[in-house]
C-alpha cells in the first residue's frame, strides 16, 4: 500500500470555502430566534410593571423612624444634605 498524497489547496478555494462558512455563521446568528415567554395577563387591581412600590417590609435597607441615628449616620446624613 502507497502512503496517502495530500493535494494542494488552492488559496482562492480557501478563500471561497472561508467566506461560505462565515456567510452560514451570519445566516444562523441573525436568523436564530428565542421567543420571549409569554406575559401572564395583568391582576386586576395590581400596580403596573413600572410602579414604584417601595422597599418590602422587613428589607435590611428599611429603617424604623422611631430608631434615632448613630453619630456616623448623622454626619453622614449632613454631608448628603449638602448635595
Amino acid at each position: 500500500m502507497s502512503e496517502p498524497v495530500s493535494l494542494p489547496v488552492p488559496a482562492f478555494v480557501k478563500r471561497l470555502l472561508r467566506f461560505c462558512v462565515d456567510a452560514l455563521i451570519v445566516y444562523g446568528e441573525t436568523q436564530f430566534f428565542i421567543p420571549d415567554p409569554p406575559v401572564p395577563p395583568p391582576v386586576p387591581g395590581a400596580p403596573g410593571p413600572g410602579a414604584l412600590r417601595g422597599l418590602p417590609p422587613g428589607h435590611p435597607e428599611r429603617m424604623p423612624r422611631e430608631k434615632a441615628l448613630t453619630a456616623s449616620e448623622r454626619a453622614l446624613d449632613r454631608q448628603l444634605k449638602g448635595l
